[in-house]
């Protein structure tokens, strides 16, 4: 059974209390900027507040594994590795994260990252466990998160002064984002395991495998690889899979090549041989047929439409 061979995960579901000896921080959040070439390597220290870095072009980031991360593009995209997976993280979406990480802005790029050990968490959240129960995936950023990040920065800058108004913001960020994950929660009671820990364990672990997935893009499937992450055969991963999310991996990573194929087809000019390519399709005519078969339509109807919608909301602002 998949519960039989969980590790432990990397953040706890609920933090144990600072040590009493820790002298308290000037405030619950320390901010840094970095440059362009800048490389940061952040480390524990007893007492220490949670960090906000800002990247700004060229600057990079490696965090510590173990650290609880929460990561948001400001522009243009940002090239995040973690352990075998190398991805972009795109403008409007915001990556929560539990295990080593490096953000490079090398594209032109900046971005924000509110990251520390579990004892910061702890000490500077008023709802320590709204941020233990944060599950590490890539999503669109709740809005108001990036707003709030942005003004963190600036209370956490004024000190002690403002260490009242930097403790709600970031108190907002974690409960905004819990919001968001509230889908994934609901899917608790489909994950194997008797008790509620070992199903986040379950979760934990079935969302590694949905993330290498999606940080592939165009790539084959290859199920005994996925099934290795978490120490299962690739059969009872398809089972456990499809019972908790309502598809295979299979299922999954096909739909994500055609909305990859949809979004190529829709917003550019790339011709439809280079985007059946793009989104792993051997030839152009196996593409098109499962994309009509998706959406109802060919790739060059989906393109036409898309024209002929973008033309009329010209037409109507020209108007108004």
């Amino acid at each position: 059974m998949l519960e039989t061979v969980l590790s432990l995960p990397s953040f706890r579901e609920t933090f144990e209390p600072a040590p009493p000896s820790s002298p308290p921080p000037r405030g619950p959040v320390a901010v840094a900027i970095l440059g362009h070439g800048e490389l940061r390597r952040p480390c524990a220290t007893q007492g220490m507040a949670l960090q906000l870095f800002r990247g700004e072009s060229g600057a990079m980031l490696e965090i510590p594994n173990g650290w609880l991360s929460i990561s948001l593009p400001l522009s243009g995209r940002v090239r995040v590795r973690s352990e075998q997976s190398e991805w972009p993280l795109e403008p409007g979406r915001c990556l929560v994260w539990d295990r080593s990480l490096f953000l490079d802005a090398a594209s032109g790029g900046a971005w924000l990252c509110l990251c520390g050990p579990e004892e910061a968490w702890h000490r500077a959240c008023r709802n320590a466990r709204a941020a233990a129960e944060l599950f590490p995936v890539e999503d669109a950023c709740p809005p108001g998160v990036a707003e709030r990040l942005a003004q963190l920065a600036r209370e956490a800058r004024g000190g002690t002064e403002n260490a009242e108004h930097a403790s709600h913001l970031l108190q907002m960020v974690c409960l905004d984002l819990h919001a968001a994950q509230h889908a994934l929660r609901q899917l608790l009671p489909r994950c194997p395991g008797r008790t509620r820990r070992r199903k986040r364990w379950a979760m934990l672990r079935l969302l590694r495998v949905r993330h290498a997935i999606a940080s592939g893009r165009g790539a084959r499937l290859r199920m005994n690889a996925l099934a290795g992450r978490i120490s299962c055969s690739s059969g009872h991963l398809s089972r456990v899979y499809l019972h908790v999310f309502g598809e295979t991996p299979a299922d999954f990573a096909f739909r994500l090549r055609l909305e990859h194929a949809m979004a190529l087809a829709t917003r550019t000019d790339m011709a439809f041989c280079d985007v059946a390519e793009s989104a792993g399709f051997d030839n152009q005519s196996s593409f098109c047929r499962a994309f009509k078969k998706r959406y109802g339509m060919t790739p060059g109807a989906a393109r036409a439409l898309r024209a002929a919608t973008r033309g009329e909301s010209t037409v109507a602002t020209l108007a108004s």
